[in-house]
């Protein structure tokens, strides 16, 4: 998918908030909710930052893969309820070449899911949110 990331007139997901159709804030929505189960799964938890910055945290390799899976997972059960299915990229059709399991897709495209949870980080800390590893965890 070239235009993956990008914002392009031909990607409906990557225009500006005020320009997405519900559908897509609502996946966006949903995204963020899921962001407690993603460190949940790999043994962190998060809470406003006591301090006036945040204690940065780093991810091991396999946790950054095993949150990457779990928010590949959580879209395409997101599309599957939609009525979406395995195909070429057609969105009109309800078809995407990226309904398939973690293990059938290509590098690139894991690796934007990979970059997608260092966002998370990134996006958490400037928000004053510090993530710690969880008793037990």
């Amino acid at each position: 998918m070239a235009s993956q990331g990008k914002r392009t007139p031909d990607n409906p997901s990557m225009q500006r908030w005020a320009s997405l159709p519900e559908d897509l804030k609502e996946s966006y929505r949903r995204e963020a909710d899921g962001v407690l189960e993603k460190l949940n799964a790999v043994g962190y938890d998060f809470a406003q930052a006591a301090g006036t910055k945040p204690k940065p945290v780093k991810f091991s390799d396999d946790e950054i893969e095993n949150m990457a899976r779990l928010g590949h997972d959580r879209w395409v059960t997101e599309k599957l309820r939609q009525g979406f299915s395995y195909g070429q990229q057609d969105v009109p059709k309800k078809t995407s070449p990226l309904i398939t399991a973690w293990e059938e897709l290509t590098e690139d495209i894991k690796d934007f899911q990979r970059r997608a949870v260092l966002e998370m980080k990134e996006l958490l800390t400037m928000a004053g949110i510090e993530i710690y590893r969880s008793k037990g965890g």
